[in-house]
C-alpha cells in the first residue's frame, strides 16, 4: 500500500468517531510552518479544536469567514491566534515579494513585529460583530527554540 493510500485508509478510520463541532469548543488559528504543530503546543488532538493555518498566522479575510462559521455554526466560543519566533513572514514586505516574483495581485502580508502583529489580529477578531466568542480572543507566541507558550493578548 503507497503512503499515500495508508494516509487516505487512516483518515477514513479516524473521521469516522469525530465530531463535527469542536470538543473544547475552541479554534485556534496557527502559522503553517512545518515546525509549528498546533495540536501539539495547546494540548489537543483529533476532534479538539478547529485548526485555521496561513502563513503568519496572520488574520486574513478568510479567517474572518472560518470563525465566524465556527462561532456561528459551529458551537466554538472561544478563540486562540498562535504565531512564532522565527516566522518566515517576519520582517517579509511586499515590495521584497515583488521583487522576487513580480507584482502581485494582492497583500502578501509580511510584518516587522510578532507582537504588533499579533495584537492587529486579535483586535480585527475582536472588532468583527460576527465573530461571537464570548470566552475571548486571545494571542500566543510559540518560541520555536524552547517550546515556551507564552500569551500577548490576553
Amino acid at each position: 500500500m503507497s503512503s499515500s493510500e495508508e494516509l487516505l485508509r487512516q483518515a477514513r478510520d479516524e473521521g469516522r468517531s469525530v465530531p463535527k463541532e469542536p470538543r473544547r469548543k475552541t479554534a485556534v488559528v496557527a502559522c503553517m510552518d512545518t515546525r509549528v504543530d498546533p495540536w501539539k503546543i495547546v494540548g489537543v488532538g483529533l476532534g479538539d479544536v478547529h485548526t485555521i493555518r496561513n502563513a503568519g498566522a496572520i488574520v486574513t479575510d478568510d479567517v474572518v469567514r472560518s470563525l465566524i462559521a465556527s462561532t456561528q455554526m459551529l458551537a466554538v466560543d472561544r478563540v486562540q491566534v498562535v504565531m512564532h519566533t522565527d516566522c518566515g513572514m517576519l520582517g517579509l514586505t511586499q515590495q521584497a515579494v515583488e521583487e522576487q516574483l513580480g507584482p502581485v495581485p494582492y497583500d502578501f502580508g509580511g510584518f516587522v513585529s510578532l507582537e504588533d502583529e499579533l495584537q492587529r489580529g486579535v483586535e480585527r477578531l475582536r472588532s468583527e460583530p460576527l465573530i461571537d466568542a464570548p470566552k475571548g480572543i486571545t494571542g500566543y507566541v510559540y518560541d520555536i527554540d524552547t517550546g515556551e507558550f507564552r500569551l500577548v493578548v490576553p
